[in-house]
């Protein structure tokens, strides 16, 4: 019987994306740029930093409406990301 676990880490290093990919992702990007941690951001979007850290990774893909508000921030976004830090 195959390891459950060795699965597991196939599969996931698998589903990742290339470092330079990584770099790249606007959620990444985005979190730089204002100087959060994968944990504030998470915060301020409602879902966990290990989320966050999943989405940059590419271990699966980031909620559209995520990705529509990081492309377009409006005051409540900035006022929310200066409550966090």
């Amino acid at each position: 019987m195959p390891n459950r676990n060795a699965y597991q880490r196939k599969r996931t290093q698998k589903m990742t994306c290339p470092k330079e990919a990584q770099e790249r992702h606007p959620v990444r990007v985005f979190r730089k740029s204002y100087g959060l941690s994968q944990e504030q951001l998470g915060q301020i979007l409602g879902v966990s930093g290990t989320a966050v850290g999943f989405w940059e990774r590419g271990v699966c893909k980031a909620p559209n409406w995520a990705l529509e508000i990081i492309e377009s921030p409006d005051t409540y976004l900035l006022k929310a990301i200066k409550r966090v830090k």
